[in-house]
């Protein structure tokens, strides 16, 4: 749990950005042909209310991210997350343009602390939480980021809401969690 909260502080600190096909909970398209249900996970985003607000396909390897503007330092956060065993997110790397409030300083277990143009970059090895709530911020500019879109987080949640992404084995539509 103390994972799950302090990814949402860094993330919330960060904005969220995401790469991977997009689909509109209300405006589902099928995925790709090629893509079966065993090589395959749906993202969901749900609205405090529950509502399925947004859902998306993936492969099983695809990786999506959140981006938001550090509040202090109004720099660009980035969360890159991918899917994990039974339906668990994966968080896998954090990258900011500085250290400062609400921001890793160092890295402790499991993670690793590197430089890569001008950013610093925190892997996690193994870092699992079954899912992510989010409360939007006013300043922020949260977005999540799937393949070539771009989703500011205001096109489901007003600034103060939260939102729920939570992963599932399998492609969207075939089997509600």
């Amino acid at each position: 749990m103390r994972d799950a909260v302090c990814l949402a502080f860094l993330l919330a600190a960060m904005g969220f950005m995401f790469s991977a096909p997009l689909l509109a909970a209300e405006n589902q398209s099928p995925p790709s042909p090629s893509l079966t249900a065993d090589h395959a996970y749906c993202l969901n985003v749900r609205a405090a209310s529950g509502e399925l607000v947004f859902s998306a396909t993936l492969a099983r390897e695809e990786r999506f991210t959140l981006r938001h503007i550090h509040s202090v330092h109004k720099t660009p956060v980035l969360e890159h997350l991918g899917f994990g065993p039974n339906d668990s997110i994966a968080i896998l790397e954090g990258i900011y343009a500085d250290f400062g409030a609400g921001l890793p300083q160092r890295a402790e277990k499991d993670q690793v602390l590197s430089f890569k143009d001008g950013h610093a970059q925190l892997r996690f090895a193994q870092r699992l939480v079954p899912e992510i709530e989010l409360r939007v911020g006013r300043i922020a500019e949260h977005t999540l980021l799937v393949g070539d879109s771009v989703l500011p987080l205001t096109l489901w949640a007003t600034p103060g809401e939260y939102l729920v992404f939570k992963a599932r084995g399998g492609i969207c539509g075939q089997r509600e969690p």
